[in-house]
C-alpha cells in the first residue's frame, strides 16, 4: 500500500469520524438555544462530510488496484477532494 494510499485513508476516516460527531451534535446538543436553520446547515455539512469520507475512501480502494496514468488520476482526485474537504470547514 502507498503513501499516498495510507494518508486517504487516514483523513477519509478522521474527516468521516468528524462528521458523525457534528451529525451526533446537531441532532442532541443543539436542541435548545439555536435557530432552525442552524442546525440545518450542520446537519447538511454533516452530510457533505461524510459524502467527502465515502470519496476518499473509494479513491484509496481504487487507487489500490490501478497504476499508471489511472493511478495518477486517482491521486489527483483524491488530492482533489481532501483539499477541497479542508478548505470548506
Amino acid at each position: 500500500m502507498s503513501v499516498t494510499t495510507r494518508l486517504f485513508l487516514i483523513f477519509a476516516g478522521m474527516h468521516g469520524a468528524a462528521a458523525v460527531a457534528l451529525g451526533a451534535y446537531a441532532a442532541h446538543g443543539m436542541t435548545v438555544g439555536f435557530a432552525t436553520s442552524a442546525v440545518a446547515m450542520v446537519e447538511t455539512g454533516s452530510r457533505y462530510g461524510l459524502a467527502h469520507a465515502a470519496a476518499l475512501l473509494a479513491v484509496a480502494a481504487a487507487q489500490g488496484r490501478s497504476g499508471g496514468p489511472a493511478g495518477t488520476a486517482l491521486t489527483v482526485a483524491g488530492w482533489s477532494v481532501a483539499t477541497g474537504s479542508l478548505l470548506f470547514v
